[in-house]
This record gives structure tokens, sequence and C-alpha cells, in this order.
């Protein structure tokens, strides 16, 4: 397997556009783009595509489908958010260090699953940080939570 070279730094855009496509193009890559929420963005990483080899992979994870609508998506997966039960299992793992609340926490804990939209980086992030935290530090996240719109996952990480 090759590797890239040396890094370099880059002061614009166009610059960072010259440099990959420099150093990718007619090469075979496999490119993760992660949370891409401007399609602008997306065509500035990866232009039109020729300018990789055939056979490249080009990965967009995004929650807004225009953006792979735009950007000439050729395939897309659409995952699904976790259910209320598997919500409350991944944040009970976190929070508690096993698959369910315990009896004293079991009502804000079903809040708090509830309210974080089957979201898994929420879960994992949310009951990380309550985990082993007092009664009304959980209260207090639980009503930020209700506070914040449904619209992305770095919003609803904004407990603090």
């Amino acid at each position: 397997m090759g590797s890239i070279g040396s890094l370099c730094e880059v002061s614009n855009v166009d610059e960072g556009i010259n440099v990959i496509k420099s150093r990718f193009t007619s090469k075979k890559v496999l490119v993760l783009l992660d949370d891409v929420d401007d399609c602008t963005h997306l065509s500035a990483l990866v232009g039109d595509g020729s300018w990789f080899e055939a056979g490249s992979i080009v990965i967009i994870t995004t929650r807004n489908k225009s953006i792979l609508d735009e950007g000439g998506a050729g395939y897309m997966y659409q995952l699904k958010e976790l259910s209320f039960d598997q919500s409350l299992i991944l944040f009970s793992r976190h929070a508690f260090r096993k698959d369910s609340p315990s009896s004293d926490y079991k009502i804000i804990s079903h809040h708090i699953a509830s309210t974080t939209g089957g979201l898994p980086l929420s879960l994992e992030v949310i009951g990380s940080f309550l985990c082993g935290k007092r009664e009304e530090v959980w209260k207090d996240t639980l009503k930020k939570l209700k506070k914040v719109p449904d619209k992305k996952v770095q919003e609803k990480l904004k407990i603090s």
C-alpha cells in the first residue's frame, strides 16, 4: 500500500483542490467524508469524480439527502435511527456500564433515551458524561436536551 507522502499546508480552498488533484489524480483511492453538511464542500473535496482512477470509492455520510442528490451520488444507503429499546440499551451501557438503567435512574433514563432521537453518538456521549454523576446533573442535562432543536447531532451534544 502506498502513502500520500509528506504533509503540506494549504491557505485556501483552491490551493487545497490543486493539492488533492495533483496527489490523487489517476490513483485508486478510498475517500470517507463524514457528516458533510454543504454541497460545495463535497464538490471541493472530490470534484466531479474524474480526479480518481476507476474503481475508487467515495463514502459520504450526511443527514441531508439533498447533498447526495446534488453531488450525484451513485448509490445511497439510508441508516435508520435506533429504536427506543436500542437507544436505552446503548445509553445504559455508557451511563451504567450495563444494558439497563439502575432502578433509581430508570425514569430519567427513559426520558433521556427518547429525547436524543435515536442518534448513537448522542446516546454514547451523554451516557458517558452522566456516568457516576449526581441526580441533579442528570435533571439539568435532560432539561437542556429538551431545549435543543432536533437539527444536528452537534447541537444535541451542546449540553454544558
